[in-house]
């Protein structure tokens, strides 16, 4: 499977007419030299700190038993597992330290197709050099941010309503063998961006103000007694146990502060002079050098990006309007920050922040694109 996978890499960029350019061969080059750096430091350099986290013990454990057993007992992660197996079995250890590179590769190049500049094949595996990370452990996300954005590229160039739902449909079907989360997240934002597709809604309507109702309805105090119902309703779960852990009465602060508090700790955290006084002062720890400087890079760039773009507004709405595919990446983002802030109180991992920063990646790489019509 990992060598189809890279084959479709080199066949990606060659659609791409970009199969012998300097910026692919850039892309390469920086890619696997960051990936090594990371496995370097992490299997060699300091091995005695080195550690398993959750998802990567998880599955490590699962590629070890047989096909027929991981087909008939897992649903829930069954793509992902296979994967792993597949290439556990070929290539062994190594196999699974690689296998999610190309899925950065791959992200690169479909970024380049979306936005028509080469200059981000070259500032992807730079600025995310944390999904670079990501994809030197056993985890999923690196696969996931590929698929996200390739099914909305799919979804946002099908031809026809009939088409739309159909991509959609295979999208989230895919999904729930992946991470179920996602699937339910894309399923939300499909259905949002219908109201455009299918309905007829108008952009600056359905991606300008309908999500900038939503963030605000999420921080007011109706949502207060949306989530007690919708608690109440589900009795048991997260949901249940987040609304009577949220509650007034508990947190003894009125709850608008509190929504605003999390959703604002979702987007701006982790801060990057907060990782570097925390390796000046406290040194290596569990998460290494590597991968407190790829977090740094990433919000220093998302940083001066967002900043950037929030003195730009006309800039920003021209992009909307020639992208459909920026478009749906601002309902996904919003749905994945609104649904993330409340279920981890902000403080999440960073991996499960990357869609509002690839979204002010992707905006600023249209910056110099003028006249262009495109709906991708």
């Amino acid at each position: 499977m990992l060598a189809i996978v890279f084959v479709f890499v080199f066949i990606a960029a060659h659609k791409v007419n970009i199969l012998s350019s300097k910026y692919f061969l850039f892309l390469l080059l920086v890619t696997f030299t960051l990936a090594s750096l990371f496995l370097f430091e992490t299997y060699v350099l300091l091995p005695e700190d080195s550690f398993y986290r959750l998802d990567e013990d998880y599955f490590r454990m699962e590629v070890n038993h047989s096909f027929a057993h991981i087909l008939e007992n897992h649903r829930r992660y069954l793509l992902f597992v296979l994967y792993s197996k597949s290439n556990y079995f070929l290539f062994g250890e190594f196999g699974l330290k690689i296998q999610s590179i190309p899925f950065v590769l791959l992200t690169s190049i479909l970024l380049y197709k979306v936005t028509q500049r080469k200059i981000s094949l070259v500032l992807f595996p730079i600025v995310f050099l944390y999904v670079v990370f990501l994809s030197a452990l056993l985890m999923r996300d690196a696969m996931l941010v590929f698929f996200t954005l390739y099914f909305i590229y799919l979804c946002v160039n099908a031809k026809g309503n009939i088409k739309f739902i159909l991509f959609t449909f295979c999208c989230v079907f895919f999904f729930l063998f992946i991470r179920p989360e996602a699937a339910v997240l894309f399923a939300a934002s499909a259905l949002w961006f219908s109201l455009y597709k299918i309905f007829g809604v108008s952009k600056k309507i359905n991606f300008v103000y309908l999500p900038l109702i939503f963030i605000l309805l999420f921080v007011s105090p109706f949502y207060n007694y949306l989530i007690d119902v919708a608690g109440y309703v589900v009795g048991v779960g997260r949901l249940s146990i987040f609304a009577e852990l949220k509650s007034d009465s508990f947190m003894g602060i009125p709850f608008l502060n509190q929504n605003i508090q999390i959703i604002i700790r979702q987007i701006i955290t982790p801060v990057p002079t907060s990782k570097l006084y925390e390796m000046i002062y406290e040194g290596v720890s569990s998460n290494f050098y590597l991968y407190e400087i790829s977090r740094m890079v990433l919000m220093g760039a998302f940083y001066f990006g967002a900043l950037f773009l929030m003195f730009r507004p006309g800039y920003v709405m021209n992009v909307i309007n020639k992208s459909d595919f920026v478009a749906f990446l601002i309902l996904l983002a919003t749905l994945y920050t609104v649904s993330y802030a409340l279920y981890s109180e902000g403080g999440g991992d960073s991996r499960n922040k990357l869609y509002p920063f690839l979204l002010v990646f992707i905006i600023l790489c249209y910056r110099h694109v003028k006249g262009s019509n495109e709906k991708n």
